[in-house]
């Protein structure tokens, strides 16, 4: 159970990551 949980966390985090460098590369689009 424990395994599973720390899986899920860390594809919700890797999302999470994602999604942050979406943003950057936009912001640095804007930018140039």
């Amino acid at each position: 159970m424990r395994s599973k949980g720390a899986k899920v966390l860390t594809i919700k985090r890797f999302e999470v990551t994602l999604e942050e460098n979406e943003v950057r590369d936009e912001m640095k689009r804007d930018k140039a």
